[in-house]
C-alpha cells in the first residue's frame, strides 16, 4: 500500500504549496484592489455624483468599464499563465519527439500528441495531466494482456477481489503480475528473450518518479503507460530517454507478430484509435474555451441588452 501512501503525500504537499502561493500572490493583489477602491474609485464616483453636470449614464458606463477591467484581470492573468506553460511544455516535447520524425499537436488542452511511423510500425505518443505519458505501437496481434508492478494499487484490489494473475515465465518477470486473456499464448510469447527483455526496459528505463507503470499488449496495439508522480515536481528532461522505449516496444511488437494466432481473442476498443481521440481532443478544447471566454461574453452581452432595453423603454413606451 505504499503507494496510496505516497499518492496521499504528494497531493497534500501539492495542496499546500498551491495553497501557499495563492496566499503569496493574492493578499497584496487584494490589498491593492481595497486601495484602488478607497483612493481612487470612491472618490471618482462621489465627485460624478455632485457634480452638476453629472450624467446618470455616464456613471454606469464608468462603472461597467471598471467590471469589466476587474474581470479581465482577474481571469487574464491567471490565463496568460496557464498559455506561457503550456506553450513552454510543447516547445520542450516538441524538440524531443519531432526530431524523430513526428507530427505534433495539442491534446486536450494541455497536453500533446505526437504521431507517425518508426521503423515501418505506426507510432502515437500522448502526453497529458496527470502527468500521463502513453506511447502506443501497432501490432497485428489480436489477444490482450497487462504486466504490473506487484506492489501496485490495480494488483493489490485484483488479489482482493480474487482475480490472481499467471504465473511468471521465466525469472526475470517475478516482480511482475500478468493478467493474460490467452494465458498460453502470453506464456510462449514471454519466455522468448527478445520479449521478457523488451518488457522490462519499459517497466524500468527512466521517469523513475513514475507512480503507475504497467505495459499492455491490446488487439492491434502494445503501449508503455505511466501515470502520476511520487515527486511534487516531475523531471521531464528524462523523457530524452525515450528512444529505449520505441525500441523495445519494436522489438515487442516483432515478438507479438511472428507469434501464431491465440485461441482466446478480443476486438480493438474504437475509443482508443488515433482518430477518436483526435476529435475527443478537438470537442473538449472548444467546449473549456467556450467556458472560459464564451459563457462570460454571453453574460456581459445580456446583461449589455437588459441594461440598453431598460433604459430605453421608458422613453420610447410613452409612460
Amino acid at each position: 500500500m505504499n503507494q496510496v501512501g505516497n499518492i496521499i503525500v504528494t497531493n497534500t504537499k501539492r495542496r499546500l504549496l498551491i495553497g501557499c502561493l495563492t496566499l503569496l500572490i493574492g493578499i497584496p493583489v487584494i490589498c491593492c484592489g481595497f486601495y484602488v477602491f478607497f483612493n481612487v474609485l470612491f472618490p471618482m464616483l462621489d465627485a460624478m455624483a455632485k457634480s452638476e453636470s453629472g450624467d446618470n449614464n455616464a456613471i454606469v458606463y464608468f462603472l461597467a468599464g471598471i467590471a469589466i477591467l476587474a474581470t479581465l484581470f482577474l481571469f487574464g492573468i491567471p490565463l496568460l499563465i496557464a498559455v506561457l506553460t503550456i506553450r513552454k511544455r510543447a516547445q520542450y516535447l516538441d524538440g524531443i519527439f519531432l526530431p524523430l520524425g513526428l507530427k505534433g499537436e495539442m491534446y486536450l488542452l494541455y497536453g500533446r500528441h505526437y504521431w507517425g511511423q518508426l521503423g515501418g510500425r505506426e507510432v502515437d505518443v500522448y502526453f497529458y495531466r496527470g502527468p500521463t505519458l502513453e506511447v502506443r505501437m501497432i501490432t497485428a496481434g489480436t489477444t490482450r494482456f497487462q504486466v504490473m508492478p506487484k506492489s501496485s494499487i490495480p494488483v493489490v484490489m485484483a488479489g482482493a477481489l480474487n482475480k490472481g494473475a499467471m504465473p511468471a515465465p521465466v525469472p526475470e518477470l517475478e516482480p511482475y503480475s500478468i493478467y493474460p486473456l490467452d494465458e498460453t499464448w502470453t506464456r510462449t510469447l514471454l519466455q522468448e528473450s527478445r520479449a521478457t527483455a523488451a518488457i522490462l526496459t519499459l517497466m524500468t528505463k527512466g521517469l523513475d518518479w513514475a507512480l503507475f507503470r504497467h505495459v499492455e499488449v491490446q488487439p492491434g496495439a502494445v503501449l508503455l503507460f505511466i501515470n502520476r508522480s511520487k515527486k511534487l515536481f516531475s523531471n521531464l528532461s528524462q523523457l530524452n530517454e525515450v528512444q529505449p522505449w520505441l525500441s523495445a516496444l519494436k522489438d515487442l511488437a516483432e515478438a507479438i507478430d511472428a507469434q501464431p494466432q491465440p485461441e482466446i481473442t478480443a476486438q480493438p476498443m474504437r475509443s482508443t484509435s488515433r482518430e477518436s481521440r483526435q476529435k475527443r481532443s478537438r470537442w473538449t478544447t472548444y467546449i473549456i474555451l467556450f467556458i472560459i471566454f464564451g459563457m462570460p461574453l454571453c453574460f456581459i452581452a445580456i446583461a449589455a441588452l437588459v441594461y440598453f432595453l431598460v433604459t430605453l423603454l421608458p422613453s420610447s413606451g410613452g409612460f
